[in-house]
């Protein structure tokens, strides 16, 4: 409601707010009604990327006042920091909420002040060649300045690399983490500094490719990115193009086993002449079985890296402009997995090629020539399912109950046991599917964990378990997956002297998360022979005038 007369004004200092800066919104107040004031208090709400740095996780934050005689003058103060979009301009609002003695009525005013957010407090800029040769080396040079009056402390540049780059050094001896993330300490008052990032993109000509430096600020316990300046590098056509190819694709995915047969292929599109080219090409991966390699080029195994030249590939002594040629290797891949591990899974396989040559064409600022491809591999998993059936099955806690060997019109309880054991990959959107076979239903007694489920339809005889996912080494590194469920069969007299079919074959599909592609398995139907219940393949049979199943 309208209270009395209270006077309500907001500042800020420094005037020039930077991103990445502190700074102080000042509330004055003054008490110019004839009524004393009381539990007076002012809620500052904050705009999107400022923050509170005595109170960071708060986006309204409320400092008291308390009471307030007639003619009294208050401030209060809260410290801010602007956590990026610099220069843009935000909007502060603030509510002053107070009673007056005697009376239960809250009244409440606001104000507002328009805050322009300068630049940076410490402005960071990336530079990078506008255009560059796919495999090539090239600098991004990154550039920072202090911008304020006072030391910056707690500040880092984060580099953020697209897709395709590989980072190869960085002239710096600012404190690194990793390759790409630099601190820069405390940067004094108007100080600057630069460092460059080298690296190489792949990708096809043509292709834009964004290289970021993000200004990050420590501040009230968490870091800020407080600017993202970026560098846009285009892929020009490379005077020389090299690629990786396996089984005549760039998109095999390999099974264990395979034998893997590689194809490096090159074409001189420039118009001068490459002499004396020498080609390299580096195995990366696991599931490589080195002893299987075969190749008319030099395979190093301490590397693992083969070398051809115009020795083993007199093709490579001249690449004339236009000319094409091509050196292949075949290699096999490990029959299994090589899991020990929970963490031993995703396994993939890489080719890096690199093809050299003294040539360098016309403008081009370098002693040699370098061109590099590479194709990564990966690997689909295996899953599989298992199946055992019972009579006499203590462990399972599902007691059967019945004849066996079974009588013809008398019904006998069996446990069948599914089994999942998933190898390398994630697999997900796991079914178990199989029917059941005439004279044979459910008779609801099931044991599978929790967040599977299992249904028995009695209108299609149909037996599922439903999986939403099995992680990769389940059944390696620990116990596969287990489902029990018990059916009953009265066997008919036509079925006499046979073993009876309980269960038919029995699927299982998946999708593999690591590769995309489905995943299959089968078991065979399951039959009253119970070949895998030690404790009843012993039994005498009844005489050959009794009617039986065996």
């Amino acid at each position: 409601g309208q209270g009395p007369n209270v006077g309500f004004q907001l500042s800020v200092a420094p005037a020039n707010v930077l991103a990445g800066e502190a700074f102080t919104v000042s509330v004055a107040l003054a008490n110019d009604s004839n009524l004393p004031l009381a539990t007076t208090s002012v809620a500052l709400v904050l705009p999107e990327k400022v923050i509170s740095l005595d109170d960071p996780a708060e986006r309204v934050v409320t400092q008291s006042v308390g009471s307030m005689a007639v003619g009294a003058v208050s401030n209060v103060a809260f410290h801010l920091m602007a956590t990026g979009d610099p220069e843009t301009v935000k909007h502060l609002t603030a509510d002053l909420t107070y009673y007056t003695p005697g009376s239960k009525a809250q009244f409440a005013e606001n104000s507002g002040l328009d805050l322009p957010i300068g630049q940076p407090a410490v402005a960071v800029t990336v530079t990078a060649p506008a255009s560059v040769e796919s495999g090539q080396n090239f600098p991004v040079t990154i550039d920072y300045v202090n911008n304020t009056s006072q030391p910056v402390s707690g500040v880092s540049v984060a580099m953020v690399y697209p897709a395709g780059f590989t980072f190869a050094s960085a002239s710096t001896s600012l404190s690194a983490d990793g390759d790409n993330s630099w601190s820069l300490g405390t940067v004094p008052a108007n100080a600057s500094g630069e460092f460059t990032v080298t690296g190489s993109l792949l990708g096809s000509p043509g292709a834009v490719f964004p290289i970021a430096a993000n200004f990050v600020m420590a501040a009230g316990g968490d870091t800020y990115a407080i600017a993202s300046p970026t560098a846009n590098v285009s892929l020009a056509a490379s005077p020389l193009a090299l690629s990786v190819s396996l089984d005549g694709s760039n998109s095999y995915i390999a099974s264990p086993g395979d034998q893997l047969k590689y194809v490096i292929s090159y074409t001189n599109t420039s118009n001068v002449t490459f002499q004396n080219a020498v080609l390299t090409a580096k195995l990366v991966g696991r599931m490589f079985n080195f002893p299987s390699l075969q190749t008319a080029g030099a395979f190093n195994s301490i590397n693992d890296t083969i070398t051809w030249n115009s020795v083993s590939a007199p093709q490579l002594a001249s690449i004339a402009p236009g000319q094409s040629g091509s050196v292949n290797f075949l290699v096999g891949a490990l029959p299994a997995f090589p899991i020990r591990l929970l963490s031993d899974k995703n396994y993939a396989v890489t080719v890096n090629a690199e093809l050299a040559s003294p040539t360098v064409p016309a403008g081009a600022a370098a002693s040699s020539t370098l061109y590099v491809a590479g194709l990564a591999t990966k690997f689909r998993g295996k899953i599989v399912l298992g199946e055992t059936a019972y009579h006499r099955d203590p462990t399972s806690g599902i007691p059967n109950s019945g004849p066996y060997p079974p009588r013809v019109n008398t019904a006998t309880q069996y446990t069948i046991h599914w089994f999942v054991t998933n190898y390398a990959t994630d697999a997900e959107n796991v079914t178990i599917s199989a029917y059941l076979q005439p004279g044979t239903t459910c008779t609801g007694a099931v044991r599978t964990p929790a967040s599977t489920t299992f249904a028995c339809d009695t209108s299609t005889s149909e037996v599922s378990w439903q999986i939403p996912a099995v992680p990769a080494t389940t059944g390696i590194t620990g116990k596969p997956l287990e489902a029990v469920f018990q059916v009953v069969n009265t066997p008919a007299v036509n079925q006499v002297a046979q073993d009876v079919t309980l269960l038919g074959q029995a699927t299982l599909s998946a999708t593999d998360v690591f590769t995309g592609t489905s995943m299959q398995s089968t078991v065979a139907a399951v039959t009253t022979a119970l070949p895998n219940d030690t404790s009843v393949a012993t039994l005498n049979r009844p005489l050959s005038n009794d009617l039986f199943i065996r």
